[in-house]
């Protein structure tokens, strides 16, 4: 700033100088033509005019060294921002505030027990009393760890049945801890787990089947045998096919984007029913149907027909034989009861057959061999309801039979 001040006083300086020499130099002319006496005259404007053009100079290079002295503490400000830690005792109370309403817990420590700063999220989670030293992270022999190696880190632990993350962050001499409730998130991913075991579980018994008498055809057999191992990859080929076409359903129910729209259950019902006839004629099952005619319902036609489906067959299924099913669709209330005679579920049961790949586990002599399934069906069923907004309820009784009410 001071060279900018040395170079305008500089050229001020020269710009004078240059005129008093243009002026000497035709000094004589001006006392010959009697211009010196007019210049004279009017010298006091020529000196004005100096003046307040020098005035104009300096002012200009006011404004500026004024405006470098403001400039120059936020540069230094925000560099000091980057290179230096958080100042914990500068944060608002305002600020404070915003913390307290965070769904996360965050807590700032200077050492494993001293906290400089904590919202109310964290507080509660650690157990935390206003300026009191904090011996949580001391007592736990992993998180001291991770404070005395200063690595970034996230542990998980359980807490009053709820699982939590701490994610350990290090800035200068401060220990930021980030706590959240990841409960969901893990139970989540343990069903996704679970799902992806039972799948590969469920899809290797017939895979072995298949492979196993593909195998034996193979190395030669006589015709009869050749034609028994043809047939039980033909059956296992299509439990294959009905287990894979199960997981694609219930995968799509919740990735269809597709609008909901007017269906009539009427229709739908009486189709399912017939299309199971030939089903219930095997196990010499008699049905008993009232259904009232236009009973509308908000859903898509394939998602009602599979839960009617998945119903009727879960009837038939666990049916004995010779048994009975009683089906009724009421359009006031707008109702639909599916009762059936079979062997019924134990109370501790009820609320496990809706959970995917259960299935009831019962001799298949009471109940006949096409009982066999993967536990998807009743599965679909939820999650329509579900995503439909119907009410499902299930009453049964063991050894006496099993009514589903589903309430639209």
């Amino acid at each position: 700033m001071k060279k900018s001040l040395i170079i305008s006083l500089s050229i001020g300086f020269i710009l004078l100088a240059a005129l008093f020499l243009a002026l000497n130099s035709y000094l004589s002319w001006w006392v010959d033509t009697g211009f010196l006496d007019m210049l004279i005259e009017l010298l006091p404007i020529y000196l004005a005019s100096i003046v307040i053009i020098l005035v104009g100079i300096f002012f200009v290079i006011f404004l500026m060294y004024t405006k470098s002295r403001q400039i120059k503490p936020l540069v230094k400000e925000k560099i000091d921002i980057k290179e230096q830690p958080i100042d914990i005792s500068k944060i608002t109370m305002q600020e404070k505030t915003v913390l307290d309403y965070f769904t996360c817990g965050l807590v700032v420590l200077k050492t494993p027990a001293t906290v400089l700063l904590i919202n109310k999220e964290g507080a509660k989670i650690v157990g935390y009393r206003q300026d009191k030293d904090l011996f949580y992270f001391m007592a736990d022999t992993e998180f001291y760890n991770i404070i005395e190696a200063r690595e970034d880190a996230e542990v998980h632990r359980i807490i009053d049945n709820k699982t939590f993350s701490f994610m350990f962050n290090f800035d200068g001499e401060n220990i930021i801890v980030l706590i959240e409730d990841v409960t969901r998130l893990r139970a989540a991913e343990n069903i996704k787990n679970e799902f992806i075991a039972n799948i590969t579980h469920e899809m290797s018994t017939p895979l072995t089947s298949i492979v196993g008498y593909a195998d034996l055809i193979k190395q030669g057999m006589n015709e009869e045998n050749t034609k028994n191992a043809a047939d039980t990859i033909a059956q296992q080929s299509i439990r294959l096919g009905s287990l894979i076409k199960g997981i694609l359903n219930y995968s799509q129910i919740d990735a269809d984007e597709i609008k909901n729209h007017k269906v009539d259950l009427s229709k739908t019902l009486k189709e399912s029913i017939f299309n199971l006839s030939s089903y219930m004629q095997e196990k010499n099952i008699k049905i008993d149907t009232i259904i009232d005619e236009d009973v509308m319902v908000n859903s898509r036609h394939e998602h009602a027909l599979d839960f009617v489906n998945n119903l009727l067959i879960n009837a038939v299924k666990y049916n004995i034989e010779g048994g009975n099913i009683a089906v009724s669709l009421t359009k006031e209330p707008k109702m639909l009861t599916i009762e059936d005679s079979g062997i019924g579920i134990a109370p501790d049961n009820i609320e496990k057959i809706f959970n995917r790949f259960y299935t009831l586990s019962y001799d298949k002599t009471d109940i006949g061999q096409n009982s066999s399934g993967y536990g998807l069906g009743l599965a679909i069923v939820k999650k329509i309801a579900l995503k439909n907004n119907w009410k499902i309820k299930v009453e049964s009784t063991l050894n006496k039979g099993t009514k589903f009410i589903v309430n639209f």
